[in-house]
C-alpha cells in the first residue's frame, strides 16, 4: 500500500441521499443522486447515477452511505458541480463506502472534486470523514474548470482509502491534481496510474 501525504488501509461503512436540509427525508434516492442526511444510515441501490451535480452524498455527523456494489457516476454538465463539492462526497463527519468499483466523470467548476472526503468547502469544519472503496477507482477529468482534484481528502481526521487500483485520466481543463490530501487529510491506496497529459499544468498533489 502507498500513501499520498496520507497513510494506509482499512475502514468503515457508509450512507447516501439527496435534497435540501429540512426539505429532505433522512435517506433519498433518484436516478441522479443518492443522499444520506446527518444521523442516517442509507443504501445507494443503483449501479449508475446520471444527471445530478453530486451523485453520491453523505453529509452531516453520523451519516453513512453504502453502495450495494459497483457504481458508475456521471454528473450533468461541466459547470453543474460547484467548487468545494465532489461527484461522490462524504462531508461534515460522515462515511461513504463503495462496495466494489467506482467509475466517475468529473466535469465540475474550478476547485471541484471527483471522489472526496472532507468539508465541502476547503476552509470548512464539521468533523472527520471516511471514504472507503473496496475495489478499483477510475476517474476521468473531462471538460470544466481548472484546479480540480480527482481524489480529495480534506481536513484533520479525514481518511480516503482505495483498496484496489486507482486510475486517473485527464481529457480537459487545466492545473488538475490526481490525488490531493489537504488540511491534514489522508489518502491510502494500493496502486495508482495518473495520466494528466490532457491537462496544460498538472500535479500529483499532496497538500
Amino acid at each position: 500500500m502507498r500513501s499520498v501525504a496520507c497513510f494506509r488501509l482499512s475502514l468503515l461503512a457508509a450512507c447516501v441521499m439527496f435534497g435540501a436540509p429540512g426539505a429532505w427525508a433522512a435517506c433519498s434516492e433518484t436516478a441522479g443522486r443518492s443522499y444520506a442526511q446527518a444521523g442516517s444510515t442509507c443504501t445507494a441501490n443503483l449501479s449508475a447515477y446520471t444527471g445530478a451535480s453530486v451523485n453520491l452524498l453523505a453529509d452531516g455527523a453520523g451519516s453513512v452511505l453504502t453502495t450495494v456494489g459497483d457504481v458508475a457516476l456521471n454528473t450533468n454538465n461541466a459547470t453543474g458541480l460547484a467548487g468545494g463539492f465532489g461527484v461522490a462526497t462524504a462531508s461534515n463527519g460522515s462515511v461513504l463506502k463503495i462496495n466494489g468499483n467506482i467509475k466517475l466523470n468529473q466535469r465540475g467548476s474550478t476547485n471541484s472534486y471527483g471522489l472526496a472526503g472532507g468539508p465541502v468547502n476547503p476552509t470548512g469544519t464539521g468533523g472527520a470523514n471516511s471514504v472507503l472503496v473496496t475495489g478499483d477507482a477510475e476517474i476521468v477529468m473531462g471538460s470544466g474548470g481548472g484546479t480540480r482534484r480527482a481524489i480529495m481528502s480534506n481536513g484533520v481526521g479525514s481518511l480516503l482509502t482505495i483498496q484496489g487500483n486507482t486510475k486517473v485520466t485527464s481529457t480537459g481543463g487545466a492545473s488538475h491534481r490526481g490525488m490531493s490530501a489537504e488540511g491534514g487529510g489522508q489518502i491510502e491506496y494500493a496502486s495508482a496510474s495518473i495520466d494528466l497529459r490532457g491537462d496544460t499544468a498538472t500535479d500529483l498533489g499532496c497538500g
